[in-house]
């Protein structure tokens, strides 16, 4: 359970990260795209059956149990992220959400820039279509992915500064309708000018 009380940044210091079998360093706070390890799958499986009357039987690939445990994990981490997002350092933020959305006629670039207030922002540019997703941190800042039936969507997650929130409030538009229409310069301006925004490099809590 989160603590009541906001979180300082902490920043992260990626050389104390493992990094993963392809050699990326990253942080997954959700992820139901890939499948976990077996040993990880394996030891919560044997976490959550420790204080059974009998033991539980032994866990084997690609069984019934094994998918359950994994979606026990997915909804704990899910869990997880939505009670503690709230007492999180980028909570109350204004952020610039840029990527784009990967459709049948291919990748369509976009942003946002919205109030970070909790799970529903990471999901926020694709809440129609939500699929498989994963939220995760690396060297380049936050990011959510989507996978769906026409492609993949991929955001990442800018912090504006005093002077980029100041620069967005006299040229871009807080409808975001409007922000589709018009605020495509405003947003490249807002990446492209050193000193507009920051990349997330704490941790979310």
């Amino acid at each position: 359970m989160a603590d009541t009380k906001k979180h300082e940044e902490t920043r992260i210091k990626w050389s104390d990260i493992t990094a993963d079998k392809d050699g990326k360093k990253e942080i997954q706070y959700y992820n139901d795209i890939d499948i976990p390890a077996f040993a990880d799958v394996k030891e919560y499986y044997e976490a959550q059956h420790e204080c059974d009357e009998e033991p539980a039987e032994p866990l084997v690939e690609n069984t019934k149990a094994y998918w359950d445990t994994i979606t026990d994990m997915n909804e704990t981490d899910s869990d997880d992220l939505t009670e503690n997002l709230p007492y999180s350092p980028i909570f109350g933020k204004m952020v610039l959400i840029h990527g784009y959305f990967g459709g049948w006629r291919g990748q369509q670039e976009g942003g946002r820039v919205v109030e970070f207030t909790g799970r529903d922002t990471l999901t926020y540019p694709f809440a129609n279509h939500i699929d498989k997703v994963k939220i995760f941190i690396d060297k380049d800042g936050l990011h959510a992915q989507n996978c769906h039936h026409d492609g993949t969507d991929f955001y990442s997650f800018y912090v504006l500064t005093e002077k980029g929130l100041r620069y967005w409030r006299n040229n871009g538009h807080t409808d975001p309708r409007e922000q589709d229409e018009f605020d495509h310069e405003v947003h490249k301006h807002l990446l492209g000018t050193k000193g507009y925004t920051r990349k997330v490099n704490f941790y979310l809590y």
